[in-house]
């Protein structure tokens, strides 16, 4: 229930501060990480490893909003057909509330699962969305390979103790 404050309806603080902290992760990912590497190989995706923190941490519809709002941002730069960002996020944020009762969050063995998983998950729905056939096979499985463990590694870096 959203508090009414001075007869306008209020987001709390918390949620407010998670989408704030999501637009400065998009823009470290989608214009800081480029520049800094400008060859491509950005190994970390900050914006997923925001969803899954969310994901555990926040109420189902809190989740979504958030996932929709990391889906709308990553579409803007993106080349993949509409709505994969969406679909991948809205179905990894439900996944994940369909387990969270059942995941032990304090082991750090947990997180790297889950991270590993939702990136397995994210790369293969955009492995199926672009034409394989036009680009070496080699070096976009070494990047994903990268980008899966890098993702890993900084989010169970950053992961929430509870």
């Amino acid at each position: 229930m959203i508090p009414v404050i001075g007869g306008k309806k209020q987001l709390p603080a918390r949620f407010r501060g998670r989408v704030l902290s999501l637009l400065f992760l998009a823009i470290i990912q989608l214009t800081l990480l480029p520049m800094l590497f400008p060859s491509g190989l950005v190994v970390v995706d900050l914006l997923t490893i925001a969803v899954v923190i969310n994901a555990v941490a926040l109420p189902l519809l809190q989740a979504l909003v958030i996932a929709a709002l990391s889906a709308l941002l990553v579409e803007t730069h993106s080349i993949v057909p509409a709505g994969i960002y969406f679909c991948a996020y809205g179905v990894l944020v439900i996944v994940i509330h369909m387990f969270k009762g059942i995941v032990i969050w304090n082991l750090v063995g947990s997180w790297l699962a889950v991270f590993l998983l939702a990136e397995l998950w994210l790369l293969a729905l955009l492995t199926l969305a672009i034409d394989v056939t036009a680009i070496e096979v080699v070096p976009y499985l070494g990047k994903c390979l990268l980008a899966m463990i890098g993702t890993a590694i900084v989010g169970c870096g950053v992961r929430p103790t509870w």
